[in-house]
């Protein structure tokens, strides 16, 4: 599958593919994670922490073994919706900073005899 609307919207190509990965397996081992992605390891699993931290990934233990499963894509368009606005609420405050600009120095450089 290809992973460039994902990347569109954020996650880092090694993320869109376990997500794709995830949404095939539905719930699985980072083991069966590798496999589907045919990423290495240490790329499996600081990926999926990162996709947890953002609530992409979900994870759970059963029988010492921990399996992670990916929200469903309709979740993923309302996890974006929920970034927009917090970026839409966070906005006037970072307009205002904008407007506290310092003044623009100005400077000339001369060649030659005259510089």
């Amino acid at each position: 599958m290809e992973t460039t609307a994902l990347e569109q919207v954020g996650l880092t190509k090694n993320q869109a593919l376990i997500y794709v990965a995830l949404l095939k397996l539905g719930e699985a081992s980072a083991q069966q994670i590798m496999n589907e992605s045919g990423l290495h390891r240490s790329r499996v699993y600081d990926s999926l922490e990162h996709l947890e931290k953002q609530g992409i990934v979900s994870s759970v233990i059963q029988d010492f073994k921990k399996y992670f499963q990916a929200i469903k894509p309709e979740k993923l368009l309302e996890y974006l919706e929920e970034k927009k606005e917090a970026l839409r609420q966070a906005l006037p405050a970072l307009q205002q900073i904008e407007g506290m600009k310092k003044e623009e120095i100005e400077g000339s450089i001369y060649k030659g005899k005259e510089g």
